[in-house]
């Protein structure tokens, strides 16, 4: 479930100066109520696609963030290139499994 939210970011040691700090923003609330059909991944790309579409919600320093965060600049690429939501999960569904099998043998409980 998404719906609309109000909140003012704040600077911390992890996030020293957010873009918007103490300036009141508009957003989403994100409200997972099935984990077992959640795609945490596609919903965040598709909620990057969207914002791109707003020039106020411009990625800083060109994106260095995100992709420090995926690991890999060809997110960023991707959605560069106005590649779509679905075209980019697929892209990175190889990935995502070697990921899970690599895991495997860390995991202290079976998903």
């Amino acid at each position: 479930e998404l719906e609309p939210a109000t909140f003012t970011p704040a600077s911390s040691p992890v996030a020293p100066s957010p873009k918007f700090v103490d300036r009141p923003v508009r957003g989403l609330r994100v409200r997972v109520t099935d984990t077992a059909v959640a795609e945490p991944y596609r919903l965040g790309i598709a909620l990057h696609a969207a914002a791109r579409r707003h020039p106020e919600t411009a990625l800083r320093r060109g994106g260095e963030a995100l992709t420090w965060l995926v690991g890999t600049d060809r997110l960023l690429a991707d959605l560069e290139a106005g590649r779509s939501v679905d075209e980019i999960v697929a892209a990175d569904l190889e990935d995502h499994r070697a990921w899970r099998e690599h895991r495997r043998p860390y995991l202290l409980y079976e998903p």
